[in-house]
């Protein structure tokens, strides 16, 4: 797309994402993330537990592009209350 091939409409769109950018950038900065050790440590659970915790989806978390776990620090809280 050239330049001057852009429309009102063009830069809309544009703009819309970038706000949709803008929000997603926020939810993550607000957030606390934890690695495997860090959440095992905070559960008093082996590294290997909180993997299979998290694989199985009983702990909310989510693998990076590095195919690392991250783990949001909220859903600790959510896992323990669901565990008693």
């Amino acid at each position: 797309m050239i330049l001057q091939d852009i429309t009102t409409a063009d830069l809309l769109s544009i703009e819309k994402r970038l706000l949709n950018i803008e929000k997603l950038l926020s939810n993550l900065q607000s957030e606390t993330y934890l690695t495997i050790p860090q959440a095992a440590d905070k559960l008093g659970l082996s590294r290997d537990h909180v993997r299979r915790l998290c694989t199985t989806g009983k702990i909310k978390s989510e693998k990076t592009i590095t195919n690392r776990w991250r783990i949001q620090e909220k859903s600790l809280h959510e896992f323990r209350g669901g565990a008693k």
